[in-house]
């Protein structure tokens, strides 16, 4: 007979070796490449928590993710915050920005490089525009926004007025092109649209007849009848005509009604850009940016608008810019030097407009810092608020930070200032040891502000787990203990190190709170198994169930314990205790195996949710509950309703 050679073990170790070699054979980069590709498509996914995620994970990379910053600055302007702070987060990682800024002579010059190179388009432009292509169009607006952003970063550092001049002239051109751009855009959306079913004539039906049909005549067609009745070109005018005329709660509601109106009113909202009262430009900007379309225009008439000599008008257009938020990052600059403005308003409503940019107006930090300094109350605010929006790249404004929370004398500023620090993030060695000092504080609000940047900071704020342990049990405010327990799950697993020291504690309170702690992180908590295991024999009836709800909710990883568990609920006296058992059994699942021989007799027990919790948790075992089939069939038979039906279903699991 003959032999199997590839059955031979020393063969089969061969063929298992050649194996491993061809999986190791791909090599490292393309692993990463198409770890960082798969990351970049879930910065986009619906999922919130995918999105962040994704972030952190490319984060965590560092340079090598460096293919990924496009897709990670396009998440600077997400719509949820947490995700733009995550992303700001790992572009620090990836791509750290160096320290040297462009001179002035060079911003000037790179500029002037950018309007020279589309000259012949501008002209051509100015002729004739359907001359230009749309190509041609793309890159005359992509050079006019560049050599703005340029001229604007050199205003930051020197408030020219020949900087300013070229600015302004370059925000016309802009204007006037993106204008054009939209236009075009609007014509080809209404040549693609289908074109709208002629009304019949009076007492015409569908076959020409002018009979009524079998309904009785009145019946209409359900599609029209959902139908919103199409603004008149009329009415459309009218409104765009009260953006002249109107102010306060008239110019409101006109505003609204052109937004209710939406695409049909753009091109004629986007006309009154260029209407010589200025106050006219901005209420025609900030409904454009209300309705979200013509938004990078009305950005350019507000971006210029920032340096009228009028105080108001200044004050509306960065108003007007925060409106518009990530998107408005073409601004920065401009905001920037504005925050020097001798009028209080409009350095508020620049400082709030950085802000609502975020993270892109990373450019601003060192200035923002400055401000909290600023003789406004108000503007001291805005800035606290606003560095803590441009979250990691505001890191060389924690000093200012930290003078604000160790050394000033306004409370409201200091909390402020605590939060700002927890959106920065842990990346500065000096961010969490500031804020946990906090947790000290006399002050119920300090305190609050601490637990929340902490919870911001999430897994990097492991070092302050014990002291935020420690709050469940002092701290005399409810909302404030929540708080404390919603940032230990925030930390997760690093905190688990410091919550097991808890269940030692020889106060109950707090081995009750670490136990409690220890569920809600959950599986990650597996750590935390054996202290719980021994909080089992805890005098303490509250602390037994805690500690039984945390080892269910860990898990299978809680399998060490089964026997423990089953040892309980032979003398435990306490309803709800044996309850939390039973339950504790069955979300262990499988691995619980060793405690069936128990759960058959706890299906006889006086309580009755503890006979049907048993019947579930035999269920949940599965095929290893066998021996239970008999215990189950009787009680599917004999019990109250709730454990037959409980008992019928644990058999149907158990079967397989």
């Amino acid at each position: 007979m003959g032999t199997n050679r590839l059955a031979h073990p020393g063969r089969l170790n061969q063929i298992g070796a050649i194996a491993i070699a061809m999986v190791l054979a791909v090599s490292p980069a393309a692993r990463a490449a198409e770890s960082i590709a798969d990351l970049v498509k879930l910065l986009s996914h619906d999922s919130v928590f995918k999105r962040v995620k994704a972030a952190r994970k490319l984060g965590e990379m560092g340079p090598d993710a460096v293919e990924a910053l496009p897709a990670l600055r396009a998440a600077l302007q997400d719509p949820e915050r947490t995700v733009r702070m995550t992303a700001a987060r790992a572009i620090e990682r990836i791509a750290p920005q160096p320290k040297e800024k462009r001179s002035i002579t060079d911003l000037a010059a790179e500029a002037k490089r950018l309007i020279d190179g589309v000259a012949v388009t501008w002209t051509k432009f100015v002729n004739d525009r359907e001359s230009v292509s749309d190509e041609d169009l793309k890159k005359l607006i992509e050079s006019y926004e560049s050599a703005a952003d340029a001229y604007a970063a050199a205003l930051e550092d020197e408030d020219k007025a020949s900087f300013r001049n070229q600015l302004s002239l370059i925000t016309k051109r802009l204007r006037m092109a993106i204008f054009v751009q939209m236009n075009r855009e609007h014509q080809k959306k209404l040549k693609s649209q289908p074109k709208p079913r002629p009304k019949p004539e009076p007492g015409d039906d569908e076959n020409g007849s002018g009979a009524d049909s079998d309904t009785g005549g009145d019946d209409v067609d359900s599609d029209d009848a959902d139908e919103k009745p199409e603004t008149t070109i009329e009415e459309i005018q009218r409104l765009v005509g009260e953006l002249t005329t109107t102010t306060g709660a008239d110019l409101a509601e006109t505003m609204q009604d052109l937004v209710e109106i939406g695409e049909p009113a753009v091109l004629h909202i986007a006309a009154l850009l260029d209407h010589l009262d200025k106050n006219v430009r901005v209420n025609a900007a900030l409904t454009l940016v209300r309705i979200g379309s013509g938004v990078k225009a009305a950005l350019y008439v507000v971006a210029e608008l920032v340096w009228d000599e009028d105080a108001g008008v200044r004050a509306r257009a960065c108003e007007t810019i925060a409106e518009i938020g990530p998107a408005a990052a073409p601004a920065v600059p401009s905001l920037v030097a504005v925050l020097r403005d001798k009028d209080v308003a409009v350095r508020t409503q620049a400082t709030r407009a950085l802000g609502r940019i975020g993270p892109a107006a990373r450019a601003a930090g060192g200035v923002l810092s400055r401000r909290l300094k600023d003789e406004s109350v108000a503007v001291r605010y805005e800035a606290a608020e606003a560095l803590g929006e441009l979250g990691p790249a505001a890191s060389r404004a924690v000093p200012a930070l930290r003078h604000a929370i160790e050394k000033g004398k306004d409370k409201n500023l200091r909390n402020k200032a605590i939060v700002a620090l927890g959106k920065i993030g842990p990346d500065v060695k000096t961010v969490v040891p500031t804020i946990k000092d906090q947790l000290r504080s006399l002050d119920k609000n300090a305190r609050k502000s601490a637990l929340e940047a902490l919870a911001m900071i999430g897994e990097e704020a492991k070092s302050a787990a014990g002291l935020v342990l420690e709050i469940l049990v002092t701290e005399q405010y409810d909302d404030v203990r929540k708080l404390a327990a919603d940032c230990l799950v925030s930390i997760g697993e690093p905190a688990v190190t410091q919550i097991v020291k808890g269940l030692k504690d020889e106060r109950a309170d707090l081995r009750f709170y670490a136990a409690e702690m220890l569920g809600r992180i959950g599986p990650p908590a597996k750590r935390g198994v054996s202290g719980l295991r021994k909080l089992l024999k805890d005098e303490k009836q509250f602390v037994r169930e805690a500690a039984l709800i945390a080892l269910g909710r860990i898990g299978p990883d809680s399998r060490s314990a089964v026997s423990a568990i089953a040892a309980l609920l032979k003398g435990e006296p306490d309803r709800r205790v044996r309850a939390a058992a039973v339950e504790a059994l069955g979300k262990i699942g499988p691995k619980a195996k060793g405690a069936v021989r128990q759960l058959i007799v706890t299906l006889n027990d006086k309580d009755a949710k503890v006979c049907v919790n048993a019947a579930v948790a035999l269920g949940a075992i599965g095929p290893g509950a066998k021996s239970a089939l008999e215990a189950l069939k009787t009680a599917s038979e004999e019990g109250s309703p709730e454990l037959k039906a409980a008992a019928a279903e644990a058999m149907k699991k158990i079967a397989g």
